[in-house]
């Protein structure tokens, strides 16, 4: 679970270090999203947060971040999320958004949709099969889940674990 405990919690932890993953040094570290201070990760992939007092497996880790997910579901999310798999990739993602700011995807998003591309970082069109990608980001804005959907079409395919937060 070496670099896959990486892919993982990089989509929520600031500060994790790809050399001291790839160089096996462990625990990794990284800003806490549960208190001021640092999250370890150990070679297992579980999460120690020394100043909130929590810790557990990645599907705990989950758990606590999103109260409203299920069993299943955070393990589906981990599987997932574990792996730099296409539609939820962090560097499609990064490439994506990047292509966004090109004159030529303003002027084909104008021509397919009608309208002017939005300002949200989520939303992506991919001219060439005509399909709009709204991307679920985690709180730092990493991929975590994509819905997919075709001009005149009413289905809507989800890659990745779609998340409920509290109203």
């Amino acid at each position: 679970m070496i670099n896959s405990a990486f892919i993982l919690y990089k989509r929520y932890i600031k500060g994790l270090s790809v050399s001291d993953t790839l160089d096996g040094r462990y625990p990794l570290v990284g800003l806490s999203c549960f208190a001021d201070g640092a999250i370890e990760i150990d070679e297992q992939g579980n999460f120690r947060c020394p100043e909130s007092g929590k810790k557990g497996s990645p599907e705990e880790f989950l758990r606590l971040l999103y109260p409203f997910l299920t069993e299943p579901g955070a393990k589906e999310a981990v599987y997932l999320e574990s792996r730099d798999i296409p539609g939820i990739s962090i560097t499609e993602y990064e490439k994506n958004m990047a292509l966004k700011s090109s004159k030529e995807y303003t002027t084909e998003f104008k021509f397919l949709c009608n309208i002017s591309p939005p300002k949200s970082h989520s939303l992506f069109l991919e001219s060439q099969s005509q399909s709009l990608f709204s991307y679920e980001l985690s709180d730092i804005g990493q991929p975590l889940c994509r819905t997919t959907w075709q001009f005149g079409s009413r289905k809507d395919v989800h890659l990745g674990v779609p998340r409920i937060k509290e109203a």
